[in-house]
């Protein structure tokens, strides 16, 4: 591989580039690095070759798992090149620089929040088990309550159509035997296209069925009704990546792990059950 003078250029591979928590995650790189005088590279593919040039002094994973990005992560590591991850399953938080967020947390603060509201019935919607789902059994169990786990394929292919998944998901759902009184969707994506599916199924929301997202996007706010959510801090998100990864570079004293905590955000999709 060439190897030469400092380039100044930060290559950011992105595989969800088209998710709107992830361009959140970008411009707070991006303000960062142009602040730092570092210019961004921003792709959707690991290009070795490109890479092999010497081209760029250090590599962004913004991912929501780590795994996602494996084989990028190994072939940096023989090249003894820097990187810095985000990784909200928190894989590999002893072994590389990772920037995550107490995603079991955000877990516990939805169940809590329809727990109050006097929910027994609870479904996470979800296309993985991830630490969301922990803390939403940690938090059922500790009123003495249990949460139901409904599984969906993500799709196929690299865009993902999360508003029509969770329209789908709402058709599944309402073909259930017992119809849940509160739903947690896995990202607010999936919780817009749950809504809009559950409304044109004939349930109100949130007097039939509570609706909660994850991420705060900017649908949450603009959804009718606005979406209850679990803010996460995505352009800070971004920004500590780029400062993780810039310190490296020059050799400045920086954490090898920060973890950022999520804030819950009351909106009109959750009220209490009809009949608790």
């Amino acid at each position: 591989m060439l190897r030469g003078k400092a380039t100044r250029q930060l290559y950011v591979y992105c595989p969800e580039l088209v998710n709107p928590f992830f361009l959140h995650v970008y411009f707070g790189m991006e303000e960062y690095a142009l602040g730092h005088d570092y210019q961004i590279f921003l792709t959707r593919t690991f290009d070795r070759g490109m890479i092999c040039q010497g081209r760029f002094d250090g590599f962004l994973f913004p991912v929501y798992n780590s795994s996602e990005v494996m084989d990028g992560i190994h072939f940096l590591r023989d090249m003894n090149l820097p990187f810095v991850i985000s990784d909200f399953q928190d894989i590999l938080r002893n072994d590389i620089p990772t920037v995550s967020v107490n995603v079991e947390g955000a877990g516990w603060k939805a169940a809590d929040h329809l727990l109050e509201l006097g929910h027994d019935d609870i479904l996470f919607a979800t296309a993985t088990i991830d630490p969301k789902w922990v803390g939403i059994q940690r938090c059922c169990a500790s009123r003495g309550r249990r949460a139901s786990l409904f599984l969906f394929s993500n799709g196929e292919g690299k865009i993902r159509n999360y508003f029509n998944l969770g329209a789908q998901c709402a058709q599944d759902i309402a073909r259930m035997a017992k119809v849940p009184t509160a739903i947690i969707a896995a990202n607010d994506e999936i919780a817009a296209g749950l809504i809009n599916g559950l409304t044109r199924l004939g349930y109100h929301v949130p007097n039939d069925i509570s609706v909660i997202g994850f991420d705060d996007a900017y649908i949450a706010a603009y959804s009718n009704p606005s979406l209850t959510t679990i803010h996460y801090p995505k352009t800070r998100i971004g920004m500590e990546m780029a400062k993780m990864l810039i310190g490296t570079i020059t050799g400045a004293p920086v954490d090898t792990y920060v973890q950022f905590e999520t804030e819950f955000v009351l909106r009109e999709s959750t009220a209490s059950p009809r009949n608790p």
